[in-house]
């Protein structure tokens, strides 16, 4: 801790000049400023804190930005292997714009401001957004958790993150989900399909899938499967064996990846999504959209986990919590976010024969091609 104080007489007036005193651990040190002015000596403090490394103000030690990025990245190596990654290009990248090394304490909203404009220029908001969610986890640990700033630079006040609109997620009806299984059928891509729409499995734990997992009835998707590609999960599901999946698991292989690549080999998500990419393009498959790129035929990989969340919603009648475990879900908010994108079941048609319904007030209603009309008695 650095402080300035000054002596004072029996009377209580302020004598000589004043002094500087800070203190290093345990030990306490003093230094007399030859200066009678209070403005002089809190500039001379001022100075000296900037001057002297490792010198503790307000019980906060001064520290590099590498090495503050260092110790935040040493205590969440318990994160996922892929979370640790992204913050650990995003930092760099923050770092390699910085040029020098300075003292965290020394890094001011307006330097962060600067480099999101810079971020802005060449990088899609989606990128950018990631960029300062990384610096403002950094900045929220060494506040709060390693005591290293008296505040963070980084808040939702003084620097915003860029609004990012998601695009709409689609869940498959069950016309287009036959329309899907005809085209597919026969393709290597067929087992991702199917094991997407009707069991809920992510992109990354279909890679890692083999005949050996599926045992008892059940499907076992391990936590930390002994392969090449690891999965999101911590923990381990058991799912049950949906009557769609039974002739596509009789067929699958003894030996090898579920879903082979062209060499028969296991596929990481990143070659699987854009061979599925590819397949919807050359498919033309239902929903069209149109975006920035152009128009985008099919639904994504991730969109089956939306079908089979409906499927089992809707079709099925399990509740929310039970689908929560299915998918895999640490929190059941996450469960509740597929349930925006459901499409409404089709209401049975009325036979021709059918008489009109009456209904409270003696009137009927009556139309035809889904149009509704009311009599009035």
């Amino acid at each position: 801790m650095a402080y300035i104080f000054r002596r004072r007489n029996k009377r209580g007036k302020l004598v000589g000049n004043w002094r500087l005193g800070y203190e290093v651990g345990t030990s306490r040190h003093q230094i007399t400023l030859k200066t009678k002015s209070r403005t002089a000596a809190a500039k001379l403090l001022a100075k000296f804190i900037l001057e002297r490394d490792r010198v503790v103000v307000g019980g906060r030690p001064r520290i590099a930005v590498s090495e503050a990025v260092k110790q935040f990245l040493d205590e969440h190596d318990d994160l996922h292997p892929s979370t640790v990654a992204w913050y650990r290009r995003r930092l760099e990248a923050w770092r390699k714009w910085l040029e020098v090394d300075p003292q965290l304490s020394e890094v001011s909203t307006n330097s962060l401001r600067k480099y999101r404009r810079w971020r802005e220029r060449d990088h899609q908001p989606r990128t950018v957004a990631g960029d300062m969610r990384t610096l403002r986890a950094f900045f929220n640990w060494a506040f709060l958790d390693a005591e290293l700033l008296d505040r963070s630079p980084l808040n939702r006040k003084t620097c915003k993150v860029p609004r990012i609109v998601r695009a709409a997620r689609v869940a498959l009806s069950r016309e287009e989900r036959e329309q899907y299984e005809r085209k597919l059928r026969g393709m290597p891509l067929f087992v991702l399909y199917m094991f997407g729409c009707y069991a809920g499995l992510r992109l990354s734990e279909i890679a890692n899938l083999e005949r050996s997992d599926i045992r008892n009835g059940e499907i076992v998707v391990q936590s930390k499967p002994q392969r090449k590609f690891t999965v999101k999960d911590y923990e381990a599901r058991r799912l049950p064996i949906e009557a769609e999946l039974l002739p596509v698991i009789e067929r699958l292989p003894s030996l090898g990846p579920a879903v082979p690549s062209p060499r028969g080999k296991f596929s990481n998500a990143s070659e699987l999504g854009r061979r599925w990419r590819a397949a919807m393009q050359l498919l033309k498959l239902p929903p069209i959209r149109e975006g920035k790129r152009g128009v985008r035929f099919g639904v994504t990989s991730h969109e089956l986990r939306y079908t089979y969340a409906s499927v089992q919603i809707q079709e099925r009648g399990v509740d929310i919590e039970a689908l929560r475990d299915q998918l895999g879900h640490s929190s059941i908010v996450t469960s509740q976010i597929y349930l925006k994108h459901f499409k409404p079941l089709r209401k049975p048609v009325r036979d021709a024969g059918e008489q009109p319904r009456a209904a409270d007030d003696g009137s009927t209603t009556s139309g035809s091609d889904g149009g509704v009309t009311i009599d009035e008695p």
